[in-house]
This record gives C-alpha cells, structure tokens and sequence, in this order.
C-alpha cells in the first residue's frame, strides 16, 4: 500500500468535493435566493461575504485542495516527466490541474478582491444602506456573480478532467 498516496488523495478529495460543493451551493442556490429576497437579502449577504469564517473555509480549501493535488501530480508524473506528458490520459490530467490552478488562484486573488470589499461594507453599515452604499454593493454583488461564474467553470473543468484522466 502506498501510504502517501492514500492520505494526499483522500485529502485532496475530501476538500476538493467541499470547494467545488461550496461554490457551487453558493453560486447556484444562495446567490440567486439572496437577489430575490432584494433588501432583505442585503444583511444576509454581508454577513456572509463580509465574515473571516467564510473567507477562511473558502481558502483553507483550495489551499488544501491545491497543495495536495500538485503533490500528487508530482507523484504520479514521475516528478514531472516530459516523458509522462505524452499520453492522453496526462494530458487530459494535466488540463484538469491547470483549470484546477486557474481556480484556486482565482479564487485567492480576484474572488477574494470583492469579498473584501464587501466586508469593509458591512463594517460601514449601521442599519438601511444609503443610495451610495446600495450602489457599492449593487457592484459587487454583480462582481462576485461574474466570479463565481468563472470559478465554476474552471472547476468544473478541472473535476472532469481529473476524473476522466485514468479512463482515456
């Protein structure tokens, strides 16, 4: 048995499927909800984008996700092989890790940008948003919205390509 194989795969899984599951729940599902719900959704959306926690979680698990998965890709490519990049199923890998990266330094760096700017607005607010704050978070609301979209993307990318890499 492999045992460094095991531990860094089941890690790499367990807070891939919470990453990409969060992002998903929070791009498809509570985004949408929180437009509908217009103003009263405003608290809720600060609260959430605006807290250490979910900023924390959010980055602890690509961090965690990202650092496993290149250990593993060093592993399985024979420590990056230019020999090893010729099958179809190491490319088809290595696009996975790629969209994977793109995601995780996404995430890290553009997504990141405006759940900041969301926090110092929750930090400004004292009860009903004035015409100014509502159009700041009107922006970036619609910011993280297009990120999220992005960020999908590039996982879904990269699940499909790590999942189907052993297969082709």
């Amino acid at each position: 048995m492999d045992t460094y194989m095991v531990i860094f795969r089941v890690v790499h899984i367990f807070f891939g499927v919470f990453w990409v599951g969060a992002a998903l729940f929070l791009t498809f599902l509570v985004g949408p909800a929180a437009r509908r719900a217009g103003s009263a959704g405003v608290p809720f959306l600060l609260n959430l984008y605006g807290s250490n926690a979910f900023a924390g979680v959010m980055a602890g698990g690509a961090i965690l996700t990202t650092i496993t998965g290149l250990a593993l890709w060093d592993r399985v490519s024979n420590h990056f092989n230019a020999d090893w990049f010729q099958a179809d199923s190491a490319i088809v890998l290595t696009v996975g890790a790629i969209a994977g990266l793109l995601a995780a330094g996404h995430g890290l760096f553009a997504f990141n940008k405006y759940t900041r700017q969301a926090k110092q607005l929750s930090q400004e607010v004292s009860g009903e948003l004035n015409a100014e704050q509502s159009s700041t978070l009107a922006t970036i609301q619609q910011k993280i919205m297009v990120n999220s979209y992005v960020a999908v993307g590039l996982m879904t990318v990269s699940v499909i390509g790590m999942s189907a890499a052993r297969y082709v």
